[in-house]
């Protein structure tokens, strides 16, 4: 059971570190349905890294740096839902 408990986590994180990325790289969050709540994608790919390094990591990690880590991904995900979206700024010309 535990060799088990250990690939669903990893896939997890490795899930989650996937799409985080893809939203860092392109600007722009890889799940459809989320993407229309999602004001700062690049903080949205942020948060998701940090959370899947916490995920990943949670086995070697004590509690008191794991937990902390998880919720400051949390975070960001949670802002990047709730700030509004930044002004795009025009060429004067």
């Amino acid at each position: 059971m535990l060799t088990f408990y250990l690939v669903v986590v990893a896939l997890a994180a490795l899930a989650l570190a996937v799409v985080g990325v893809r939203a860092l790289v392109n600007d722009r969050v890889p799940v459809a349905w989320l993407g229309r709540n999602v004001t700062r994608p690049r903080m949205w790919g942020a948060g998701a890294v940090v959370m899947a390094g916490a995920i990943g990591a949670a086995r070697f990690l004590p509690a008191g740096v794991d937990v902390p880590l998880l919720l400051a991904g949390l975070a960001l995900v949670a802002l990047s839902q709730l700030l509004a979206r930044p002004k795009v700024q025009g060429t004067a010309g």
